[in-house]
């Protein structure tokens, strides 16, 4: 016969074996140990996301994109605001209030062009005037200069042209106040379909 037929002395006083205890001992409140023989199989509990708080966005596993970031819609603008944009559009250059502060409004944007076309118009004719005023200073003061009449003849035409700037900037500015009071997109006479700065 073989060793290994050979009952064990040692293991025959031995006497019944004990089931194997778990290496650790079970806490209150928790499930058992895993491996507990006594316990059966377990099985882990639900997944359950963890806590967010209020005006979070929701939890995102490791490995996925968050969503991406939404500007909220913004207010519309009230219709005395966006009247007052509209009316300072033909004031020089106060058409830079409309353009920064409600530029996404469509009124908005039209009266802004119609005073960016207003601006560059009298910055032409501003330095137009300036440049035959001047010339014409020099010539009827040099040309005619011991003569008293043609002096005040070059003064006066030099007035005149002076004069004809100004009444046309402020007709022009006039018809533009009158459209936006009364809510109206109708562009100023002769500038005001030339071309579109805003769009």
């Amino acid at each position: 016969m073989s060793e290994s037929n050979t009952p064990n002395p040692q293991e025959e006083n031995r006497g019944p074996q004990e089931p194997q205890q778990p290496p650790y001992p079970p806490v209150p409140g928790q499930p058992p140990y895993p491996g507990d023989p006594t316990k059966g199989p377990q099985t882990p509990p639900p997944y359950q996301a963890p806590y967010q708080p209020y005006g979070q966005p929701p939890y995102q596993p490791y490995g996925q994109n968050p969503p991406p970031f939404q500007k909220p819609p913004r207010a519309p603008s009230s219709p005395e605001t966006v009247r007052l944009y509209n009316i300072l559009s033909y004031f020089s250059f106060l058409w830079i209030v409309g353009l920064i502060a409600d530029h996404h409004n469509p009124k908005v944007r039209f009266h802004v062009n119609q005073g960016i076309l207003l601006s560059i118009l009298e910055l032409i004719l501003g330095i137009a005037v300036g440049i035959v005023s001047s010339l014409l200073t020099s010539i009827f003061s040099v040309g005619f200069g011991p003569l008293l009449v043609f002096s005040q003849l070059g003064a006066t035409v030099v007035g005149l042209l002076k004069l004809a700037q100004f009444g046309i900037i402020a007709a022009l500015i006039i018809i533009g106040v009158m459209h936006a009071v009364q809510d109206k997109e109708e562009p100023l006479p002769v500038i005001g379909t030339l071309f579109t700065v805003v769009k």
